[in-house]
C-alpha cells in the first residue's frame, strides 16, 4: 500500500506541476490519482511527512504546498493567483448581490478553472440559470 501511494502522490504532482499548480496537503489528498483503497486523510498525512522527511528525492515543500524539487518559484506563482482569485471573487458576488433580484433567476454560478488558471487579465466566467420559458 506505502509503494502505490507513493507512486499516486509522485502522479498527482506532476499532473499539477504541468500547470504551475503546488498542492496543498488537503488537495493532495482530495485529487490523488489512483489512491489505495481504505486510506484515510490521518493516515495520508503521517505517510506524507514520512516520506517527504525521509525517502523523498524529488518532493519539496513550502509554505504548507508540496511540488516538485526545485521548482518553489511556483508557489509564489500560486499564491499571486490566489490573491486574484478573490480579487475576481469579489467581483463575481457583487454581480450576484446585483442579479438575485431579478424574478425569473434561479442561480448564478461562477465556473472554469478559476483555481488554476487565474491571472490579472482572466475574465470571469458565469453560468446564470433563468426560469424555463424566460429567455
Amino acid at each position: 500500500m506505502i509503494a502505490q501511494l507513493f507512486i499516486s502522490i509522485q502522479k498527482t504532482v506532476l499532473y499539477f506541476d504541468i500547470f504551475n499548480c503546488p498542492l496543498t496537503r488537503e488537495e493532495l489528498f482530495q485529487f490523488l490519482i489512483e489512491p489505495p483503497s481504505k486510506l484515510d486523510y490521518y493516515q495520508f498525512c503521517g505517510l506524507l511527512d514520512d516520506f517527504v522527511i525521509t525517502k523523498n528525492q524529488w518532493l519539496e515543500t513550502k509554505n504548507g504546498y508540496y511540488f516538485l524539487r526545485n521548482r518553489s518559484s511556483i508557489v509564489v506563482e500560486r499564491e499571486r493567483r490566489v490573491w486574484y482569485l478573490e480579487k475576481k471573487m469579489r467581483r463575481a458576488r457583487y454581480a450576484a448581490r446585483l442579479v438575485k433580484f431579478i424574478p425569473f433567476v434561479r442561480a448564478f454560478f461562477v465556473c472554469n478553472q478559476i483555481q488554476i488558471g487565474v491571472n490579472q487579465k482572466s475574465d470571469i466566467d458565469a453560468l446564470i440559470l433563468v426560469k424555463e420559458g424566460r429567455l
